[in-house]
């Protein structure tokens, strides 16, 4: 069912995005709390994640076919923290059943 996988892979999307900013969170709360300033490449790696993350959820909905699906799911390259700390695994089988 190809609107089922969709709605999974764009949970996931956000699920990824959700995993990759969660790290650097404490430095917004810190902004807010104290004034200091967000590093540049944090700000900008944190836009490049969300800016990923609609990008791959727009390309995942609007897929017709179940190939194209799996084209737009395994495409998806996430950015790396200024850390060089990647911190998604491979993408499973896009079409595999998900424990």
């Amino acid at each position: 069912d190809l609107a089922g996988l969709k709605t999974t892979w764009a949970a996931q999307m956000r699920q990824t995005a959700y995993t990759l900013l969660l790290p650097s969170d404490w430095m917004i709360v810190r902004k807010q709390e104290v004034g200091t300033a967000i590093p540049a490449e944090w700000s900008s790696y944190r836009d490049m994640v969300r800016a990923t993350c609609e990008l791959a959820i727009g390309d995942i909905e609007a897929t017709t076919d179940i190939d194209a699906f799996i084209t737009a799911v395994t495409s998806v390259v996430w950015p790396v923290s200024p850390d060089n700390q990647p911190v998604v695994e491979a993408v499973p089988d896009p079409v595999a059943p998900q424990e």
